[in-house]
């Protein structure tokens, strides 16, 4: 068995390391490991807020304040999932946002964007990490859990969805 451990980083990459047990030991005698760097999974393109390992070691799950949260191979680091989340009421409409084209400005300043979505957990549900968990808000306002199915696809192709 492999013992892995994962960082997040503000770039948005996420770095796979295997633990392993060093030849010395530490001054009262506690085991001492060394890190060595499996892979660099790149996707994100804001700060990673939360990581998570699929229960059987095999993906990593990462949320960001990119607004998605991913799902990398532990060892290739390679992208199998986005999942991109969005944060509105589900019992109410979406929101919509004004078109640029018929606002009566055109300065930039005065157009109203999207508000920034924040992915601020991430968890598997199960097992066999057939669902995952993410909680998102916007900076200010409620957050928002959301259910996904996972099917463990290649490709970096979205799972299953919300159901």
């Amino acid at each position: 068995e492999l013992d892995y451990i994962a960082v997040g980083c503000e770039n948005g990459i996420v770095v796979t390391y295997q633990l392993n047990p060093s030849s010395s030991s530490g001054d009262n005698g506690t085991p001492q490991y060394e890190f060595t760097k499996v892979a660099e999974c790149q996707g994100h393109t804001k700060a990673v807020c939360a990581i998570q390992f699929h229960p059987r070691g095999t993906h990593v799950l990462s949320s960001a304040k990119d607004g998605t949260a991913r799902v990398f191979d532990t060892e290739s680091g390679s992208e199998m999932a986005v999942l991109k989340c969005e944060v509105h009421d589900p019992k109410g409409p979406a929101p919509v946002l004004p078109d640029p084209s018929k606002m009566k400005t055109k300065d930039p300043r005065m157009m109203k964007r999207a508000p920034q979505i924040l992915v601020r957990g991430c968890a598997y549900g199960d097992l066999e990490g057939k669902s995952i968990y993410t909680v998102a808000s916007g900076k200010r306002g409620p957050a928002y859990l959301t259910k996904w199915k996972f099917g463990g696809m290649k490709g970096g192709g979205p799972p299953g969805g919300p159901p």
